[in-house]
């Protein structure tokens, strides 16, 4: 019973710092939205685009899409394909949601680990944007934090989800 406690609270602070997360990544979009229309008027009016806008947005949309990844699992608003479990029972589809989490879970942490060398050789390689030069490992840190959060959440939702179940008969 106390670990279903602890589970909870680990629970209500991650999803606090998962709203956070993903509203950064909205805040980054509004920032590649603005600096885009600034470069498009530049562009059209004064002949004068923002140099390297594309690799900034380039950058950045990448870090936003997995920035969202932890909120939209919290909240189990992944595109499902339900046309074939919608005639079944619940517990068959809790069934196939567990496996899917478990799926979904080892396929974050692969992703991590591989996305993590892949940054590593990235920075040991010194590659960087074309116009502006910048390093091309710059996203991976909050790409690495949005797989690490998605970890936890499916983690917290595995467990939680056994917790459910234990004191379901209580």
């Amino acid at each position: 019973m106390y670990r279903c406690a602890y589970i909870e609270m680990i629970g209500c602070i991650t999803r606090r710092v998962v709203e956070i997360w993903a509203w950064l990544g909205g805040v980054l979009l509004i920032f590649v939205s603005a600096m885009t229309a600034v470069s498009v008027f530049g562009r059209s009016f004064l002949a004068s685009p923002l140099l390297g806008d594309f690799e900034i947005t380039e950058l950045a949309c990448a870090m936003a899409i997995f920035m969202f990844l932890p909120l939209a699992q919290w909240h189990n608003e992944h595109t499902i394909v339900d046309i074939f479990t919608q005639n079944t029972s619940c517990a068959f589809k809790r069934g196939c949601r567990k496996v899917g989490e478990l799926i979904l879970l080892i396929f974050a942490l692969v992703l991590l680990w591989r996305m993590s060398l892949g940054a590593l050789e990235l920075k040991q390689a010194g590659e960087v944007t074309m116009i502006l030069g910048l390093p091309r490992y710059l996203s991976f840190p909050a790409i690495l934090i949005s797989l690490a959060l998605l970890a936890i959440v499916l983690l917290l939702q595995l467990v939680g989800m056994a917790c459910k179940e234990s004191t379901k008969d209580l």
